[in-house]
């Protein structure tokens, strides 16, 4: 993305739908330039349905952060952007499970995410990354704030959740936890 070593990147990725919470990573994006204006905010990934991307766009041009915001569209070069990333934020208002807070913790990205659906599944210890409520930008800046502004913590919140990534969420986990499911249910 053209970034310098000194600028803090932020990233939300997935699709742009409103339930992913895209207003609300803008909104908090503002709050946090406030105090640290060389950070950039990139919302990656395809806009559905593109009028939303339209909103999110007019909402970025009237509060006058545009040159600290990126929408990249669709990319296939998301473990790249993973590893890019100074931290992953999902302010979703629905999440079954959030696969991509597992790619980013796996990456070495720190995460902050709604406490909504399976994301306190995986997010399951103040350790492993920030959770806040849903549809709250002001926490949402805060808790970005919070893991900027304090590298040790977020050095932690680094190491513990790519060990408990790499341990925990193996294939061969998965299919004992599948296999016992089944015969549990098969008797």
């Amino acid at each position: 993305l053209g970034l310098t070593d000194d600028q803090f990147l932020l990233g939300i990725v997935g699709p742009v739908s409103r339930h992913k919470g895209v207003d609300d990573f803008l909104t908090a994006a503002k709050e946090v330039l406030k105090t640290h204006p060389e950070t950039v905010f990139a919302v990656v990934g395809p806009d559905r349905p593109r009028a939303f991307l339209e909103e999110l766009k007019s909402q970025v041009k009237n509060t006058g952060i545009e040159k600290s915001v990126v929408f990249t569209g669709f990319r296939t070069d998301i473990p790249e952007i993973m590893s890019a990333l100074d931290a992953l934020v999902t302010p979703s208002r629905v999440e079954a499970f959030g696969r991509v807070l597992l790619e980013a913790m796996a990456a070495g990205t720190p995460v902050v995410a709604s406490q909504v659906g399976g994301i306190p599944e995986v997010i399951s210890q103040q350790d492993l990354g920030l959770l806040i409520p849903p549809g709250q930008p002001a926490k949402l800046a805060t808790a970005i704030l919070k893991l900027m502004e304090n590298k040790p913590d977020r050095l932690r919140i680094i190491e513990t959740a790519q060990r408990h990534v790499c341990n925990s969420f193996t294939i061969e986990n998965h299919t004992r936890q599948v296999e016992t499911v089944y015969s549990e249910f098969l008797g």
